[in-house]
């Protein structure tokens, strides 16, 4: 018996070291060990999942830094996705469109990674390896809209997505109040991130990728994680080029805010930092609750942005990753972002009562947002179309505090640096919810995978949602958007036959590709370059938006919330994406 379990134990070896003269198999031999992957029978595409790139983050190794997983000596079984990090439960609204009706499996044990590659094995292909959003809080690979095998069967890539720690898990930064216990303790979810890449760098030769065309891809939280490890010197030798979608460039905390929170949190649990190692032994469900207890309790931070983020604590992180970027430019590596045209829509064009906004109400909210609200307030008014009301004049201003203002401003300085750089606007407008969402946060993620069919199921299950693109108008925007983020991956230039010629950043012309430029409801619009299409609020952001925003930036962080924000922006649909 043992000679025969040698024998075939010998044979898998064999399959997996001679892959590379066949079609892909579906056993890989990796430095972690053997992984036993599936071939989908519709698009034929080589399924991966859940493989752990970590130790689980339990016991001992809870809010500790991530420990790169030990080799196994089994076939790891990667035909399933693996758990997802443990995480708040979402409004129904969230629920419905971000999770798709998929009950989580949740976990600590979670800090796993999903690969598609294509069956064969004939080149290496480029890498695109997505961080998903979720504003620290919730989230995972396995979510639908995150599924890589339509990139992979239309673009011919490897695609990645990583699970990572999330809420107090992955955010609170317990090093600041008890250093000598936890030295490490901050910034973890960027740790599970890291070790990931490096995972996969390591790896992923063996399922057909090239290590040395890794594209990192991150969605809101998840592209302001992958701002900050483009910043990081122990990243970059693993990123070739870069992809970011809608950045919420102020989610990073001062560290004397993280200080707050972690003593809040200690706190929540009857703590102090001498007592803080009790939460080694802390049952999961007590410290997802105090997570939320806290959230709760601390309302003091404007929509868009959450108290579980990263935390500029003056060892890894001694500055802002915009600030980081432009001393110590990314050279050499490409870089493509942007942002949705309505992107603060996801947080207010839902609730009662928000059309009825006064100027006086936009006023107040944004009191500690700019040093001169009233000022800062005209100039958007005076930039917007005649008579826009109120409540759509805090959209967009929403939309530039929290995406478009920290955008331009990278661009900018990519531009001065030489870099290669590509920016891009979606502006596809749905009509859900009676033409109030517009290109609202997250609307463009179903579209760079082509999984777009998750927004019919959601059009016949979700009341409210509204009506779709029609099938043939839905498949070439999903199109020309796969086939873009692939041709950026594979040779850092997003150009293709499906789009318009799209011309880098520069300082002269400020090009923008504007995706489903004037759409509405079921009318997908058209794909155009555009110079410089918001010059006068670009340049008022250079001129003055910017001082009045910049030398606030820590009351973002300590805001009181008015009779506005708590009826007619702030409610427990406060999750982001």
């Amino acid at each position: 018996m043992r000679l025969l379990l040698a024998v075939f134990s010998y044979i898998l070896v064999l399959q997996a070291t001679f892959a590379d003269a066949l079609p892909l198999n579906s056993l890989i031999k990796t430095k972690s060990g053997l992984i036993q992957g599936f071939v989908d029978k519709i698009t034929n595409v080589v399924n991966f999942l859940g493989i752990p790139y970590a130790e689980p983050p339990i016991g001992a190794l809870r809010f500790q830094t991530a420990v790169p997983v030990k080799p196994w000596s089994n076939v790891f079984n990667a035909t399933t996705f693996g758990h997802a990090s443990v995480q708040l439960p979402l409004p129904p609204l969230k629920e419905a469109i971000f999770h798709q009706g998929v009950l989580l499996d949740q976990s600590e044990d979670s800090l796993n990674l999903n690969i598609w590659t294509p069956n064969a094995n004939s080149k290496k292909h480029a890498v695109m390896l997505y961080i998903h959003g979720g504003m620290g809080l919730t989230g995972a690979g396995s979510f639908p809209w995150h599924n890589g095998q339509n990139a992979v069967s239309q673009g011919d890539v490897v695609y990645v997505t990583i699970n990572y720690r999330l809420n107090a898990f992955g955010w609170i930064h317990l090093s600041t109040v008890a250093p000598n216990d936890f030295p490490n303790t901050t910034n973890l979810a960027i740790s599970d991130q890291l070790t990931a890449l490096k995972w996969v760098y390591d790896n992923i030769a063996q399922f057909g990728g090239d290590p040395n065309k890794i594209t990192l891809i991150g969605h809101s939280a998840g592209a302001m994680s992958v701002a900050t490890l483009l910043s990081l010197p122990d990243a970059r030798p693993y990123i070739r080029r870069v992809i970011l979608e809608s950045v919420p460039w102020t989610m990073q905390t001062p560290s004397g805010y993280s200080k707050d929170i972690a003593s809040a949190f200690l706190g929540a649990l009857n703590l102090t930092a001498e007592t803080a190692k009790a939460v080694y032994n802390l049952d999961v469900q007590t410290i997802l609750s105090t997570t939320e207890s806290v959230m709760s309790s601390n309302t003091n931070f404007i929509d868009g942005l959450t108290p579980y983020a990263l935390t500029i604590d003056g060892k890894q992180f001694s500055e802002a990753s915009l600030q980081a970027l432009a001393n110590n430019p990314p050279h050499g590596i490409d870089i493509m972002h942007g942002i949705n045209y309505d992107e603060f829509h996801f947080w207010t064009q839902t609730r009662p009562g928000f059309a009825d906004t006064t100027e006086e109400q936009a006023l107040a909210y944004f009191a500690q947002v700019f040093e001169q609200p009233q000022d800062a307030y005209n100039i958007f008014k005076n930039a917007l179309p005649a008579g826009t009301p109120p409540y759509e004049i805090v959209n967009r201003m929403g939309t530039d505090v929290l995406f478009r203002a920290g955008t331009w401003q990278l661009v900018e300085q990519l531009a001065a640096d030489g870099i290669n750089a590509y920016t891009y606007q979606f502006n596809y407008r749905s009509n859900a919810f009676n033409n109030t969402l517009g290109a609202c946060h997250e609307i463009i993620s179903p579209f760079t995978r082509d999984n777009v069919a998750i927004y019919e199921q959601l059009g016949s299950t979700l009341p409210g949602f509204g009506a779709l693109p029609t099938r043939a108008d839905k498949e070439k925007l999903a199109r020309n958007m796969v086939a873009t983020w692939t041709s950026f991956a594979k040779t850092g230039n997003p150009n293709n036959k499906h789009i318009p010629k799209w011309a880098p950043y520069d300082s002269d012309n400020h090009n923008v590709m504007m995706f489903a430029y004037n759409s509405s409801g079921y009318d997908i619009g058209y794909d155009v370059m555009q110079s410089d299409p918001d010059a006068v609020l670009r340049n008022e952001w250079r001129r003055q938006l910017s001082y009045w925003l910049l030398s606030n930036l820590e009351n973002l962080y300590d805001y009181e919330y008015t009779d506005f924000v708590t009826t007619a922006i702030s409610d427990e649909d406060c999750y982001s994406c």
